[in-house]
């Protein structure tokens, strides 16, 4: 019966990022098969979807009404978030679940009514994977976590479970596949103890991007609403 239901209901998540006193609202729509993110500032809709045993992504650009296919780069969404927590050597090979780029820290603060905790992300994992690329990002991402906040910390263990599966189903080695396995109960632990994040921080590219959540409510999601809208042509 949760299964039936899981696939039928979702969860509304809006989310205020502020970029250097410039504020823009997302909006995301999670289920354990698909999930779409909104930026009303841009007109720009991302979403992602499970197919059987393939995956989808496209862009819809809603002021001129066309889209852009994403899906050959699938692998690329899952993977960027995942891979801050697997460490690899031997050009690739030998890769393993990192736990040590959490630190969980004694700090508390008050956001919105919750009593959140400061826990830091590094993200050395995935400057060695991007190389040179990778020396751009931060060497950190902070967030704080909330225990009390149970539709969000609900939304964002489904969130986890849909980036995982979809990951899985966009790779095709099968070892980095069962290392997504292994990977996804370690995340859910994670959410388990400490709770789901409220705020995040992170440096991009010269200037710190602030990311809270001011809203999260449980949802009946149409399969509408992950797909290309009719009449939409394809850039």
């Amino acid at each position: 019966m949760f299964v039936l239901l899981s696939a039928l209901t979702g969860y509304k998540m809006v989310e205020v990022a502020d970029r250097g006193g410039r504020r823009d609202t997302q909006i995301t729509y999670i289920t354990s098969r698909a999930l779409r993110l909104e930026f009303p500032s841009s007109g720009t809709v991302v979403v992602m979807r499970i197919e059987g045993d393939r995956v989808e992504a496209h862009m819809l650009n809603l002021k001129d009404s066309t889209y852009t296919d994403l899906s050959p780069m699938a692998a690329s969404f899952g993977t960027v978030y995942l891979a801050m927590f697997v460490k690899c050597e031997d050009g690739g090979k030998g890769c393993k679940i990192d736990s040590s780029v959490i630190k969980v820290t004694d700090e508390y603060r008050n956001i919105n009514g919750h009593r959140a905790r400061k826990v830091i992300y590094y993200t050395r994992n995935l400057k060695n994977l991007f190389s040179s690329m990778g020396q751009a990002l931060p060497d950190s991402i902070a967030s704080w976590f909330v225990k009390d906040w149970r539709a969000l910390y609900r939304a964002e263990v489904v969130r986890t479970e849909f980036l995982s599966e979809f990951t899985i189903r966009s790779l095709n080695d099968p070892q980095a596949r069962a290392l997504i396995r292994k990977l996804t109960p370690f995340l859910k632990g994670i959410l388990k103890r400490y709770g789901a994040p409220i705020v995040t921080v992170s440096p991009v590219m010269g200037q710190v991007v602030e990311v809270t959540r001011v809203s999260v409510r449980r949802v009946s999601v149409g399969e509408k609403l992950f797909r290309i809208p009719e009449g939409f042509r394809k850039r």
